[in-house]
């Protein structure tokens, strides 16, 4: 796996490029599985993300209530397998409400908090994931109304603190695109997999771009923005 280029997030940013995330079940992996973690690790992409649970007493890697939590990945595995790639950083998509601290004390043990995301059900806890040492990128739900949501987020971020809109693929348009970044906000979208729309996306330099791809993602941002040896000029 070491022969990949890997860029930490901030090297990808300051360069003003896309950072890329492998959403759970990237490249034909079951989800929250041990294979997804070691696809996303071997992509090269800046982060993976997983959907974090508990039993009560210890973190496990499932999006609905599993049965059995002992079928699940431990949160602890996903940070033994990704300790030793420090470019690579955790996008928490948390699903139940209590977790912020358990996740942060068990990253702290790997010397990994300062590479712990939120998404997910925190969205009024950015004080509090503040305080921790993480970070947070406010999701956003698909709705009719979607273009009114956007524009009530982008006043929440401001009053906030919080620097990234995360949306759901179908609330995409150009429009809303320039709009949160005119904002002075990062963008971010999941979870485009089809060339076309990652095309789009990386050619209006969004923020971020969740995928179950990210092979095919990191290849085309190759192609479209080159690497951040190229662009080290180039300023957000």
């Amino acid at each position: 796996m070491n022969q990949v280029k890997r860029y930490t997030p901030e090297q990808i940013h300051h360069a003003g490029m896309t950072t890329i995330t492998a959403h759970s079940a990237c490249e034909g992996t079951a989800p929250n599985s041990r294979e997804h973690i070691l696809a996303a690790i071997a992509s090269g992409a800046e982060f993976i993300e997983i959907d974090v649970r508990s039993d009560g007493e210890q973190l496990y890697l499932s999006h609905d209530l599993p049965q059995d939590f002992s079928s699940c990945v431990t949160f602890e595995t996903l940070l033994e397998l990704i300790s030793p790639y420090p470019t690579l950083f955790v996008n928490c998509d948390v699903k139940t409400e209590g977790l912020l601290k358990p996740i942060m004390a068990a990253a702290a043990r790997y010397h990994m908090v300062h590479r712990i995301l939120f998404t997910g059900q925190c969205n009024a806890d950015g004080k509090e994931i503040k305080a921790l040492g993480g970070t947070l990128w406010h999701s956003l739900w698909y709705s009719p109304d979607f273009e009114d949501a956007i524009k009530r987020a982008v006043v929440f971020c401001k009053e906030t603190g919080c620097t990234y809109i995360n949306l759901d693929k179908r609330m995409v348009n150009e429009a809303n695109i320039d709009y949160v970044q005119a904002n002075g906000l990062n963008y971010s979208v999941w979870t485009p997999g089809e060339e076309k729309m990652l095309r789009f996306l990386l050619e209006k330099h969004v923020a971020n771009i969740t995928t179950r791809e990210p092979l095919l993602a990191l290849r085309l941002r190759h192609e479209i923005q080159g690497t951040p040896e190229e662009n080290v000029s180039y300023s957000r």
